[in-house]
């Protein structure tokens, strides 16, 4: 039963990043699937439902992502500024294709799916975060969790609106300079040296002095 929900999970997320998502009835979903609509009933009772699986089956690619990242050889600095990128482009993609049938009119299943995996996110930024201080790259009394908490909500404050899917910031850049300031409190002299390095934009070092 959960791997064929999973099965349409990702077929109703193919149509809906090909077709939009206010557009179609369940009707027309099912339509594109192939199958029928009392076939769907039995995996989602509602639209409502079949859009929370789309958006966390979104939200799972993201992990899948973040996970390729860590299986690079990247230095825990060097993973919390490409992670942090990585998630950026993703909510700026579907931003563009989704903003207006998501935001408001979904906004519930939306804070569903953020509430859902935000743990799961938290729990990977602990362990890395960890990791930097471990080798010598982050303060030896960083209090992780806390520190994890605060670079979590400003990630949410910099990507996401009052509707949670309209970025704030207009590129990379913008997230170059943010993430350095965010992250220099947290590092030793070894660390601020790889922070440099992981981000794109040159840094006065004499004002930074």
């Amino acid at each position: 039963m959960k791997s064929r929900r999973f099965y349409y999970t990702s077929k109703i997320s193919e149509v809906f990043l090909a077709n939009g998502i206010s557009s179609l009835t369940v009707d027309m979903i099912a339509e594109k699937i192939g199958v029928t609509k009392k076939t769907l009933y039995n995996y989602f009772e509602s639209k409502q439902e079949m859009i929370e699986s789309f958006l966390d089956h979104l939200a799972i690619r993201q992990q899948r992502e973040i996970h390729s990242l860590t299986q690079r050889g990247l230095n825990p600095i060097e993973l919390m500024v490409q992670v942090t990128k990585s998630i950026y482009n993703s909510s700026l993609y579907y931003h563009k294709k989704f903003e207006r049938e998501v935001s408001p009119r979904y906004q519930d299943c939306l804070q569903n799916v953020i509430a859902k995996r935000k743990d799961e996110l938290q729990e990977f930024l602990e362990f890395n975060l960890s990791k930097g201080v471990s080798m010598g790259y982050l303060e030896s009394d960083l209090d992780v969790n806390l520190a994890c908490k605060s670079f979590l909500f400003g990630m949410e404050n910099l990507f996401f609106s009052h509707f949670r899917f309209i970025p704030l910031i207009k590129g990379e850049t913008d997230i170059d300079h943010i993430l350095y300031y965010q992250l220099k409190g947290m590092c030793t002299p070894q660390g601020l040296v790889h922070l440099r390095k992981s981000v794109n934009f040159k840094i006065n070092l004499l004002q930074q002095a």
